[in-house]
């Protein structure tokens, strides 16, 4: 049951997430495809990283690449020129709109640059968390140790405190 409702509740924040990156332009349909495609990344993005072992306990990297791709997308697809214009104070006639509107004919455009972002944001993303994570994970800093683990991380975490907290309002 616990399950469900996590679930549910991850659902509702990737749908938030992906409409979010491009509220400025999306319309409501544009809004709803872009939830719809994120819940089903999210769903995707969680079972990869439970296959491959990653403990993300909360799901909250794939709540945000699965929205984040999933609003990219949507904003390249759903956005009208108009939109478009009154986000970016552009009014030009080279001003791009979504796939499925018939601007000019530059919606292409906005979604190579949509998925030229991608690409580069997951590149950058990747590489940072590799010079970050790899190191830690060679020094053995990424895990607490066995006993810790066993117990419970809560456990030791709030005994401390309370122990820190009762030290400090003893009278010396």
């Amino acid at each position: 049951y616990q399950r469900r409702v996590r679930g549910i509740v991850n659902g509702i924040c990737t749908g938030l997430v992906a409409s979010g990156a491009g509220c400025a332009t999306l319309s409501s349909e544009g809004a709803l495809a872009a939830g719809l495609l994120g819940g089903v990344l999210y769903y995707g993005i969680s079972r990869l990283l439970c296959k491959l072992r990653v403990d993300d306990v909360s799901d909250v990297s794939p709540i945000h690449i699965g929205g984040g791709l999933a609003g990219t997308l949507a904003a390249a697809v759903f956005t009208s020129a108009e939109a478009y214009a009154l986000a970016v104070l552009d009014s030009g006639d080279d001003t791009p709109c979504g796939l499925v509107y018939t601007c000019n004919g530059l919606g292409w455009r906005l979604f190579f640059a949509n998925l030229i972002l991608i690409v580069t944001v997951t590149a950058w993303s990747t590489l940072a968390g590799l010079a970050i994570f790899l190191p830690l994970n060679v020094m053995g800093l990424l895990r607490v140790d066995k006993m810790t683990e066993d117990v419970g991380l809560d456990f030791f975490t709030i005994t401390a405190v309370e122990t820190i907290d009762q030290f400090s309002k003893r009278k010396l």
